[in-house]
């Protein structure tokens, strides 16, 4: 599907409103630039969800709301070295 973004601030954004949310695939074993992109259907209303299980490369996968969760939860199972887990806020 073609959709425009939702821009603020320069900045590209999840739209709830059409349930358009950011994806990110994180490598766990090298340094390298994150993969971003764009995943409806899901639902999510807030927050972010990620995981490490992913059958070829066990990967983090996060899907979220805004970045600031979707970081959260990546940074989170790096300390935690995988698992499934949901973030909001600080929490």
């Amino acid at each position: 599907m073609i959709a425009d973004a939702k821009i603020k601030n320069d900045h590209i954004l999840s739209d709830i409103d059409r349930d358009i949310l950011k994806i990110v695939v994180y490598n766990r074993y090298r340094k390298s630039l994150p993969a971003v992109s764009f995943i409806k259907g899901f639902g999510l209303k807030k927050g972010a969800i990620a995981g490490t299980i992913a059958h070829d490369s066990h990967n983090i996968i996060a899907i979220g709301v805004d970045d600031k969760d979707i970081a959260n939860a990546i940074n989170r199972l790096i300390e935690l070295k995988g698992g499934i887990l949901f973030s909001e806020g600080e929490i």
